[in-house]
């Protein structure tokens, strides 16, 4: 069989993470698997890994394509862990702490802090590395400076519009008691970020609520405004990164280095861009890696690479 044949019979399925583990299985070889939501959790997580795995030690990792199947693969072969071989288990913690929604725990299941990676990616430190190593710019120059104030308080405009619209998902979650497409939203018709770098929003309250209805299929009538304002203020107790849903975020960020790209183009003195075009596809591929690790993360780390065995 030639190599782009093996490919399509290995990649044909694309749900077998449960199947290409019992298969490789063998609980005397010195393997780490590790057990991801999403396609780009790896980037995120993999080079904190892979700087922290002890050398003789292969890593494994699977796909399992949303929250609820790695919370399954737990269930069906998390037994199988050992301190030889340790099966590792990453989640989101979304808002179902909040909401509340019962999540399983366990010594092997790595849940964000955050309500998702995203939120660890945007931040004023990101932007300044953009501008460092995508545009070519020094660091801690005025100008490295000023983008970091810029981004901040659009940041926090952001931060503002994000809450209520998490009041409003909150407040329908506990209605409805079902999951919400939130993929409807397109969270740049939300704001606007003008030559300034000044975030703006796009709607007033019920406007907002108007436009989430229609996008979501559900309705928000006026007489329930008072109780997802108390959903707000009941928000308000956690910091806005455990209940920003990091898409949103990400989002942001994106539209943010947009409009920066737009402004810097039009100078002319010198030549400025991005040498790495960012999207929402690759950006947390290609920041994920820069960013500094969480605590949470190296610790749940380091409890379960100081059990291996490092013998010869």
């Amino acid at each position: 069989m030639d190599f782009l044949d093996y490919l399509n019979k290995e990649l044909a399925n694309e749900n077998i993470e449960h199947h290409l583990f019992l298969i490789g299985y063998n609980p005397k070889k010195r393997i780490v698997h590790c057990f991801f939501e999403g396609k780009t959790d790896e980037s995120f997580y993999g080079t904190t890994i892979r700087h922290l795995i002890p050398t003789g030690y292969e890593l494994k990792t699977y796909i399992c394509g949303k929250k609820d199947s790695v919370l399954y693969h737990h269930g069906e072969i998390g037994h199988k862990t050992c301190d030889m071989q340790p099966l590792l288990f990453f989640i989101d913690k979304d808002i179902d702490d909040i909401i509340p929604v019962k999540v399983n725990k366990a010594e092997t299941i790595y849940e964000t802090g955050y309500y998702s990676i995203e939120n660890y990616i945007v931040n004023s430190e990101s932007l300044c590395q953009v501008w460092a190593e995508i545009y070519r710019q020094s660091s801690g120059t005025g100008i490295s400076n000023k983008l970091a104030t810029l981004f901040s308080k659009a940041h926090e405009e952001f931060n503002n519009i994000s809450k209520e619209l998490m009041a409003w998902v909150l407040f329908h979650r506990r209605k409805g008691g079902v999951r919400l497409n939130l993929d409807c939203i397109k969270t740049t018709d939300l704001f606007n970020i003008d030559n300034n770098l000044k975030l703006h929003p796009n709607y007033s309250l019920p406007d907002m609520y108007n436009y989430l209805d229609g996008k979501t299929k559900v309705s928000t009538e006026s007489t329930e405004h008072g109780g997802i304002k108390q959903c707000w203020q009941e928000l308000s107790q956690f910091e806005i990164k455990e209940i920003s849903r990091g898409h949103n975020e990400m989002d942001f960020f994106i539209a943010f280095l947009k409009k920066l790209k737009e402004v810097t183009s039009n100078v002319s003195s010198v030549s400025i861009k991005p040498y790495l075009e960012i999207s929402s596809t690759n950006v947390i591929d290609i920041m994920g890696p820069r960013i500094k690790p969480c605590d949470s993360l190296l610790d749940f780390l380091e409890i379960h690479f100081s059990k291996l065995d490092v013998a010869a």
